[in-house]
């Protein structure tokens, strides 16, 4: 089991937002406490019963309300998530090249991806 990309991206904007030193650190600590338990409960419930757990969450009454609700919070995310990524790698760009804007280089990285993805589809 892996920290995760999340919480790499998050360590440094919440030591950024700490005033006095740590006092922001249980976010961290309870994000992969939290990421360690529902990936052990939700693989042991896969290998014990064969069933995947969003599958389990569907039969929840009403039906597929909680699959509904992530889907949701996951397209409303996206974006966010998205752009916290390109500006990471266009500071980490222009750190090391010392060549252009953080924004510009975030945009050209996504455009690029887009279009090579597109392109791998096709």
């Amino acid at each position: 089991m892996t920290i995760g990309a999340g919480n790499v991206v998050l360590a440094p904007r919440v030591g950024a937002w700490a005033v006095p030193a740590y006092s922001t650190l249980w976010i961290i600590i309870f994000a992969m406490v939290t990421k360690g338990f529902i990936a052990y409960t939700a693989t042991r419930y896969l290998l014990l019963s064969g069933e995947h757990i969003m599958d389990y969450f569907s039969r929840i009454p009403p039906r597929g309300w909680i699959n509904l609700v992530t889907i949701l919070l996951s397209v409303a995310i996206l974006p966010f998530m998205i752009a916290t990524f390109l500006t990471l790698l266009g500071n980490a760009i222009t750190l090391f090249t010392d060549v252009g804007n953080y924004f510009i280089w975030g945009v050209i990285i996504g455009y690029y991806n887009s279009f090579y993805r597109f392109l791998w589809v096709i």
